[in-house]
C-alpha cells in the first residue's frame, strides 16, 4: 500500500486565493494523497486569508509555512510570524545560512571563496533568493556587524558560526524545523550539530536579535512606539511542542543501533500530529547541475548523505520538482527502495 505524502507545500506566486483552489487542495488530503498542507513564500495577508477561508469552509487546517528566515533575512517577522504564532502554524525556514554567508568562511577584504554558491551567483550576475551577490554584501556594514557578533558567540560556545545561526532559529518559538542545504557529509555533520545538546542563553539570543534587528518602517515603527508602555494581552500559541527525543521515524537508525537521544529533537509541525526532526534536509543542490555546475555530486554520494542524515535521527526531507527537473526524485526513489 502506498503511503501518502506527509506534507504538501503550496507555493503561492499570485494574489489569488479562492474557495475553489483551497477546496481542490483539500481534496488531496481528503482522498489520502497528502496528509497535511502547508504554504511557501507567501505574504502575511495571503496566509491569513488561507487560514480564514479554510475555517469558514470547514477545510483541513494548514499547518506550516516554508519561508526564508535567518539572522540576515528577518522580513517574515513583520507579519508572517505573528500569523503563525496566533494560528498554530509551524515555520520551516529555508536558507538559514544565507547561501553560506553565515558559515564564517567569507572575509570582507577577500573575494568569495571559489566553488561556493555565492561565488557562482556573483560571477554569473544571477538573482537567486537566499544567495546574495557578494559585491553588494561587501558594501553592507550591518552584515559584517552581524557576522562579527556571530563569530564571537560561536567561539564562546565552542561551536561553528553555522551551528549558532541554525540554533538561533531553533530557539524561536514559531520554528518547527530548519531546512539545511549541506553539499558534503562534513557540512551535514556540522549543521546537525545545532540540533540538540546545547542552547544559546537568553542574553546571547538578545544580543543576536539586537545586532540583526531590521529598521522598522511605517506602520510598524509607529505601532511599536505607541505600544511601548501598553499592557497587551498575548493570545499567541506556541507552535512548538516540548522537545521529544524518544519518538519520530528513525527505523533505519534504530536498526543500525544508533542512539538518537543526543543527536536530534522531534517537534510537532505547527498544530498537527506530524512529528519531525528539527533539522530538515534540503535537496536543492542534489543533481542540480544547471544551477550549481561543479557543485553537485552523483546520485551515489547523495544516497550516502541521506543515509547519514537518517543515522543522525533526521526524518524530514525537503524537495520540489523545480529543484533539479525530477533528478532528485529518481535519486530518493532508488534510495527508498534500497
Amino acid at each position: 500500500m502506498k503511503r501518502p505524502l506527509e506534507l504538501g507545500n503550496v507555493q503561492v506566486l499570485s494574489d489569488e486565493h479562492n474557495s475553489r483552489t483551497l477546496s481542490a487542495l483539500n481534496d488531496l488530503v481528503r482522498v489520502g494523497k497528502v496528509r497535511y498542507l502547508g504554504a511557501s513564500n507567501v505574504k502575511g495577508w495571503q496566509l491569513q486569508k488561507i487560514v480564514e477561508l479554510s475555517k469558514s469552509m470547514g477545510l483541513n487546517k494548514w499547518i506550516s509555512l516554508q519561508a526564508e528566515y535567518s539572522l540576515l533575512c528577518r522580513g517574515i517577522e513583520w507579519e508572517l510570524t505573528d500569523v503563525c504564532r496566533r494560528e498554530g502554524i509551524g515555520i520551516i525556514p529555508w536558507s538559514p545560512l544565507r547561501g553560506g554567508l553565515l558559515t564564517g568562511k567569507f572575509k570582507r577584504e577577500a573575494d568569495a571563496p571559489e566553488g561556493t554558491r555565492i561565488e557562482h551567483v556573483t560571477k554569473k550576475g544571477m538573482i537567486f533568493e537566499g544567495v546574495p551577490d557578494f559585491k553588494k554584501v561587501k558594501k553592507d556594514d550591518k552584515t559584517w556587524d552581524i557576522l562579527d557578533v556571530l563569530k564571537k558567540v560561536a567561539d564562546a560556545h565552542g561551536k561553528t558560526p553555522a551551528q549558532v545561526a541554525i540554533r538561533w532559529l531553533l530557539q524561536k518559538d514559531v520554528v518547527s524545523s530548519v531546512i539545511i542545504g549541506a553539499k558534503t557529509l562534513q557540512q551535514l555533520e556540522d549543521n546537525m550539530g545545532a540540533a540538540t545538546g546545547w542552547e544559546i542563553t537568553e542574553e546571547t539570543m538578545a544580543e543576536l536579535d539586537t545586532v540583526s534587528q531590521m529598521d522598522a518602517f511605517y506602520p510598524y515603527n509607529m505601532i511599536k512606539r505607541r505600544n511601548k508602555d501598553r499592557v497587551i494581552m498575548d493570545v499567541a500559541r506556541s507552535t512548538q511542542c516540548p522537545p521529544d527525543t524518544s519518538a519520530g521515524r528513525r527505523s533505519s537508525a534504530a536498526k543500525a543501533g544508533v542512539d538518537m537521544a543526543d543527536k536530534t529533537e522531534y517537534r510537532f509541525l505547527g498544530g498537527s500530529g506530524l512529528k519531525v526532526s528539527n533539522i530538515c534536509l534540503g535537496t536543492l543542490t542534489f543533481g542540480n547541475w544547471a544551477l550549481f555546475p561543479g557543485q553537485c555530486d552523483e546520485a551515489a554520494s547523495h544516497a550516502i548523505q541521506l543515509d547519514r542524515y537518517v543515522e543522525l535521527g533526521g526524518n524530514f526531507i525537503d524537495t520540489a520538482d523545480i529543484y533539479a527537473e525530477g533528478r532528485f526524485e529518481e535519486t530518493i526513489g532508488s534510495w527508498l527502495e534500497k
